[in-house]
Parts: C-alpha cells; sequence; structure tokens
C-alpha cells in the first residue's frame, strides 16, 4: 500500500514537471515588424511634384483672346423732333394679332414652297432701298441682322438640304459666312522698330 502512494506521488511530481517545461518551451509572441520608412524617397517625390508644378506654372500661357467675325451694325439713332407736317404714329398706335395655327382636320391641301428674293427685280428693289429710320437702317437684310443680333428671331441653318430648322446659327457663324473669319499675322512693328534693325513683329488682325 504503501509503495502505491509513493508511486503516485513520484508520478504526480513527474507530471508536474513535464507540464512546467511544456509551458517554459512555448514560443515567445512574436512581435509585429513594421515597415521602415525612409525620408530621402518622400523628400525625392515631394521634390518631383514641386518640379512638376514648376514647369507647368511656368508654361507661356496665351492670353491674346481669338479675333471674332463681326458685322458692324450701327445702333439706331431716333430723330428727337418730328419733322413732319403730321404726327406719325399710326404704326406705333397698332398692336399685332397674334398667328392662329389651324387644325390639322382643317388642312385639306398642305405644300411647302421655298422662294429666294431676287433684289435685281424690279417689284423687289424695296428691299434694299437704303433709308434710315427711327429704328435704324431699313434695309430688309438689315432689319433682319438687327433681330437676330438682339435675340429677338433665329436663323437657322440649310447646309445639306436640311429644311426642318434642326441647326440654329449664332449671329457670329453668320457674320463669318458674310465678311469672312478674321486671321492674325505677324507684320513688322515699325513703331518701336524703325528702321527694322531689332527685328520686332507685332499682331494684326486682318479680316
Amino acid at each position: 500500500m504503501k509503495n502505491r502512494i509513493i508511486r503516485l506521488c513520484l508520478f504526480t511530481l513527474a507530471l508536474g514537471f513535464l507540464v512546467e517545461s511544456a509551458d517554459a518551451q512555448q514560443k515567445k509572441p512574436s512581435r509585429p515588424t513594421k515597415k521602415r520608412t525612409t525620408g530621402t524617397k518622400k523628400v525625392s517625390t515631394n521634390r518631383a511634384q514641386n518640379t512638376t508644378n514648376a514647369a507647368l506654372n511656368t508654361a507661356p500661357k496665351d492670353t491674346i483672346k481669338a479675333p471674332v467675325a463681326d458685322l458692324k451694325i450701327d445702333d439706331p439713332r431716333p430723330s428727337l423732333r418730328n419733322d413732319n407736317a403730321i404726327q406719325r404714329n399710326l404704326l406705333k398706335d397698332r398692336t399685332p394679332l397674334d398667328y392662329e395655327h389651324i387644325r390639322e382636320d382643317d388642312a385639306t391641301y398642305v405644300q411647302r414652297v421655298w422662294r429666294e428674293i431676287d433684289v435685281h427685280e424690279k417689284l423687289n428693289i424695296p428691299f434694299v432701298y437704303k433709308a434710315e429710320g427711327d429704328d435704324g437702317n431699313q434695309r430688309f437684310i438689315m432689319i433682319l441682322l438687327n433681330a437676330i443680333k438682339k435675340g429677338d428671331i433665329t436663323a437657322f441653318s440649310a447646309a445639306g438640304g436640311d429644311d426642318r430648322f434642326t441647326t440654329p446659327l449664332p449671329f457670329t457663324q453668320i457674320a463669318e459666312l458674310m465678311v469672312g473669319k478674321p486671321k492674325t499675322q505677324q507684320v513688322p512693328d515699325w513703331t518701336n522698330d524703325p528702321d527694322g534693325s531689332k527685328g520686332l513683329m507685332k499682331d494684326t488682325v486682318i479680316n
């Protein structure tokens, strides 16, 4: 009986030593490795960015706006005195009626007719008669151009046979079609370089 108790005690002690040795042999927790960032890379990157920004800032900028075609249309100058024997207020007192479109059911026949006004014909000479009134130049083309410039009416392009009013024409494009697009050309600057020895040039707009 005593031998069994002694053996049991020895076995318990041996088991305790094994557990302690197993705990001691466990690996220590590894520390998380941190990546070291070198300051030289950041400095070089910042320097490269600063160099790029400086190059962009020092790039030459075109401050001269491109010339735009324009039609010289004088503003109307109304008369300050009535030089007529009568008071001409007949047209001013009239109020135009709104155009009423007919119903589609009432249209028995529809035809679209395009006509060009030939001002060389005797019947159309009044369209080109040059006269100055309180509303400006009274030629038909000038009346149309004034209305387009003010935005009262809209002009449309008929390029390619388009007759469905799909492409509006701005006044600047109409001016280019009538007088051409101006160009910028380099000419000698005789004011600052009278004898031409310095080779100075200046921009001039050719209409």
